[in-house]
């Protein structure tokens, strides 16, 4: 009998050996023209002139840097590590960057694989795990070096999340998955949602260890808590980024909801328009833009409830686990709706954690749906073709990661973008071809004026001799960056940046309105007074000014907001 055991673990285990061959070779073929590819968008700041991660360095690693940053409220040091180590043994290598980045997403699926086995069939869980694998909304975050962080801290959260299901676990255990979930929160703020799952799970299936699990949460929790404030010294106090999503209003980001979980539900499905650096916004809702997403939105979580119906009815088991993937996807895709801002509208290596959501529900259809057995046939010919079209497409959109020319050329044709029309005058200014990358500076002007763009423009026109373009984009560099100093929440600083910008700049009549509403912020009327009558002697056209003078109420619009004084 011992014998018989023995053999029949040695033959599952050569199985589990041959699936695993299998990802690989899969992630090999899908995404192996990705590893000649270079460093695109913030691959060079994140990497090649980021000193920091040029060397090892815990303090460094975990302290206030590129990855920790205080004033953004990221936190990420073991992505910082990462780095600096693979940095220190391979140097300025890409092609090492980038097939590292491909095994951890070929670990990652392969369990997927592990956990998807646990509540479906073995072809199920391959097919929906090899989804996960060769899903074209999954190139950013294998192809982009600099977004290993997902794949790093999906790595440590799904490892302890498969350990957690093992019943009866010993206190070594118990102490590998508390480890486990603090790498994954280290890496990435999203690996706390692994947090969420193992309680959920417990919560679900095993309800006599859930208090074990909620003891390990809180333990996670306070020691990732105790590295990030002792340590990083990066605390919860979140600046709004500089973005268009980010300057919205709370109400206005409502808005914008629908189109969100609409572009994640197409792109799933119809993963053709493939973009990066998305920072669009809805302010005036139309039904292209608002209702017709909405109506789509409705229509799925319509259809989810139909399905959580007609589950109960079939089998009351399925509920449970139904339930466990809707949440997992509901709190993935939650974090990136915008109810907190982040620095762009959508991406796609924001699905990372939220994709096994979404297979998971995938799969407990198909368990409903393969009762039937005629669909079990058209089911097996469906997937193949679904496997096949995915990776064909995968393959196609690694093509325009080859360099970041090719990347931002590909986008830009798809999506007008500010940001995108500036990376690429930064891509042809690297290389000196001037015209090119002025051409694309002041398109990006034209269509969002910031101050890089701004500021990147006066660069070129200075590289080239035109000084008097040089001064004029200076100029306007300095007071975009006066008008978001001033509505930063700190007039001091505000303050303190014009009356230095005033000195270098004494005939902009801008900056000596935004001098005296800097002065009105801080209470000082008089200075506000003097600022306003310099202003207004080198522009009487200016109203605000005179209002200031006048002591009136009147509104401005800084940083696309408006304001009033």
């Amino acid at each position: 009998m011992n014998t018989i055991h023995k053999t029949g673990h040695f033959f599952k285990k050569n199985k589990d050996i041959a699936t695993f061959c299998l990802f690989v070779i899969m992630g090999l073929i899908v995404f192996g023209n990705m590893l000649f590819n270079q460093y695109v968008w913030d691959d060079i700041s994140y990497i090649v002139q980021n000193l920091d991660v040029h060397t090892i360095s815990i303090s460094k690693s975990f302290g206030p840097s590129y990855f920790n940053e205080p004033n953004v409220g990221y936190y990420r040091p073991l992505a910082a590590l990462y780095f600096s180590i693979v940095y220190e043994i391979f140097q300025n290598t890409p092609f090492v960057f980038h097939l590292l980045q491909l095994l951890l997403h070929i670990t990652n699926s392969f369990l997927v694989y592990i956990l998807f086995k646990r509540f479906f069939s073995k072809n199920i869980s391959l097919f929906l795990s090899l989804v996960f694998l060769v899903h074209p909304i999954q190139v950013e975050s294998v192809s982009y070096i600099a977004q290993t962080i997902d794949p790093l801290f999906f790595l440590f959260g799904m490892s302890g999340l498969l350990l957690s299901l093992k019943k009866n676990p010993g206190i070594v255990r118990l102490l590998i998955i508390t480890i486990l979930l603090v790498l994954s929160v280290l890496s990435k703020e999203t690996g706390i949602l692994f947090i969420f799952i193992v309680l959920l799970f417990h919560y679900l299936y095993e309800k006599a260890s859930v208090i074990k699990y909620f003891i390990i949460s809180i333990v996670s929790m306070l020691l990732y808590l105790i590295i990030r404030f002792a340590v990083g010294h990066v605390y919860f106090i979140k600046i709004t980024e500089d973005t268009p999503i980010g300057n919205l209003p709370f109400a206005e980001r409502l808005i914008n909801l629908p189109i969100i979980f609409f572009y994640y539900l197409k792109t799933f499905f119809f993963p053709l328009q493939l973009v990066i650096d998305q920072k669009w916004v809805i302010t005036n809702p139309t039904i292209v833009n608002f209702y017709f997403p909405l109506a789509i939105d409705l229509l799925f979580i319509l259809f989810l409830v139909i399905i959580g119906r007609e589950l109960y009815k079939f089998e009351r088991k399925f509920i449970g686990l139904y339930l466990l993937f809707i949440l997992w996807f509901v709190s993935g895709i939650g974090m990136h709706m915008q109810i907190f801002p982040l620095d762009m509208t959508v991406a796609d290596r924001w699905m990372y954690f939220p994709f096994v959501g979404f297979l998971g529900i995938i799969g407990t259809c198909i368990v409903y749906v393969n009762t039937y057995g005629r669909f079990k046939k058209i089911g097996f010919i469906l997937a193949v073709s679904i496997l096949i079209l995915f990776s064909l497409r995968t393959i196609i959109r690694n093509t325009n990661w080859q360099n970041s020319i090719t990347l931002d050329l590909h986008d830009s044709k798809i999506l007008d973008s500010s940001d995108l029309e500036n990376n690429l005058g930064v891509d042809y200014e690297s290389i000196k071809k001037y015209p090119i990358a002025l051409k694309h500076f002041t398109k990006s002007v034209s269509m969002q004026p910031t101050e890089l763009n701004t500021e990147n423009t006066a660069i070129v026109y200075e590289e080239i001799g035109d000084m008097k373009n040089a001064s004029r984009y200076y100029d306007f560099s300095t007071e975009l960056h006066a008008q978001n100093l001033l509505v930063s929440n700190n007039p001091q600083d505000a303050n303190d940046f014009i009356e230095n910008a005033v000195v270098a700049y004494p005939n902009d009549w801008l900056l000596w309105k935004y001098l005296a509403i800097a002065g009105l912020e801080l209470k000082n009327n008089h200075e506000a007074n003097l600022a306003a009558k310099q202003a207004n002697h080198l522009n009487p056209k200016d109203s605000d000014s005179k209002h200031i003078l006048a002591n009136q109420p009147f509104n401005i619009i800084l940083a696309g907001n408006m304001y009033t004084y």
